[in-house]
C-alpha cells in the first residue's frame, strides 16, 4: 500500500515538473520575440530621429534663405523708391524748364515742343541705344566736316558714348620726334573746326607708342615720349585750333594700352599712336539729336 502511494506520488511529481519545463520554453520563446522586436522598434526610432535632424537642418536653411531674399527684396525697394524719386525730381525740372521757356522771346512754343520731344525720345531710349545714336550723330558730323584729304590717315571709331579720332604717328611725327608734320598741322585744323562748332563737346588727347625702347631722343622712355606727343598735340589744338584749354585734357599711356601685337612691325606702326577722343554733354546731345 504504501509502496503504490509513493509510486503515485512520484508518478504526480514527473508530469507536474514536464509541464513548467514546457511552459518555461514557451516563455522564453515569447521573451526573444519581444526583444527582437523591441531592438527593431529602437532602430527605426533612431531612423526617424535623423531623418528629423535633417529635415529640421533644412528647414532652418530654407528660413534663412528667405530671410536673405527677404532682405534683398527690401533693399530692391528702396532702390526702386530711390529711382522714382530722381525720376518725379527730373520731371519736376523739366516741368520747370519748360515753364520758364514757353511764352518768351528765348524759345517759342514750337520751340519748346521739339525740345520736350527730344527730351522724350532720349528718356525711352535704352542706355546702349542713346550711346550709339548720340555717336552715330557726332560721327557724321565729324565725317561730313573733313576732307578726303584731311580723312587721310585718320581712324574714326566710337567708344561707349564718345567718338574717338585715332591718327597714326607716321601722320603726324617723324620717327622719335615730337615735331608735328605738315599735313599733321592740316589733319588738326579740321578737327579744330568741328570741335569749336560744337561747344558741348571736351576733348581728351591720349599718347601711345610700340614697345620698342626709345632711341636716339632725350625721352626717358615711351611712356615719356607718348605724354610729349599728346601734349604737342593739344597744345597745337590750343593755340593754332583755339580750343578752349578748359576742354582739354591730356594723358599718355605709353605701350601699356596696345592695338595690336607687337611682335610684328605692321603691328608696332598700329600701336604708334595719337587719339583724340570727342565726349560730348548732354546739352549737345540735343543739338546733335535735334540738328539745332
Amino acid at each position: 500500500m504504501n509502496k503504490l502511494s509513493l509510486l503515485m506520488v512520484s508518478m504526480l511529481f514527473i508530469m507536474t515538473s514536464c509541464v513548467k519545463k514546457k511552459d518555461f520554453l514557451a516563455l522564453q520563446e515569447n521573451k526573444d520575440l519581444l526583444q527582437s522586436t523591441l531592438e527593431k522598434t529602437k532602430g527605426e526610432l533612431d531612423t526617424c530621429n535623423d531623418d528629423k535632424s535633417g529635415l529640421m537642418g533644412k528647414i532652418a536653411e530654407l528660413e534663412a534663405t528667405v530671410a536673405k531674399q527677404q532682405t534683398e527684396l527690401t533693399g530692391k525697394d528702396g532702390q526702386i523708391t530711390t529711382l522714382k524719386g530722381n525720376v518725379a525730381a527730373e520731371q519736376a525740372k523739366q516741368a520747370t524748364i519748360y515753364s520758364s521757356l514757353s511764352g518768351t522771346s528765348v524759345m517759342s512754343e514750337a520751340g519748346v515742343k521739339e525740345f520736350k520731344a527730344a527730351l522724350d525720345k532720349i528718356h525711352g531710349m535704352p542706355a546702349a541705344q542713346r550711346n550709339a545714336a548720340l555717336t552715330k550723330a557726332l560721327t557724321d558730323k565729324l565725317t561730313n566736316s573733313l576732307s578726303a584729304a584731311e580723312a587721310q590717315g585718320m581712324e574714326i571709331t566710337t567708344k561707349g558714348g564718345a567718338v574717338m579720332l585715332s591718327l597714326s604717328d607716321k601722320i603726324l611725327y617723324n620717327s622719335g620726334r615730337t615735331t608735328l608734320t605738315k599735313d599733321a598741322k592740316m589733319i588738326l585744323d579740321a578737327v579744330a573746326k568741328v570741335i569749336n562748332a560744337n561747344g558741348g563737346i571736351d576733348v581728351l588727347v591720349e599718347g601711345h607708342a610700340d614697345a620698342d625702347p626709345v632711341k636716339f631722343t632725350s625721352y626717358r622712355d615711351n611712356w615719356n615720349l607718348s605724354v610729349k606727343r599728346a601734349m604737342k598735340v593739344a597744345s597745337y589744338l590750343e593755340k593754332t585750333g583755339e580750343v578752349a584749354p578748359t576742354r582739354l585734357t591730356i594723358a599718355g599711356r605709353g605701350e601699356h594700352a596696345p592695338k595690336a601685337d607687337n611682335e610684328t612691325e605692321e603691328g608696332k606702326a598700329m600701336n604708334r599712336r595719337t587719339e583724340i577722343m570727342l565726349v560730348p554733354g548732354l546739352d549737345e546731345y540735343f543739338r546733335l539729336v535735334t540738328g539745332k
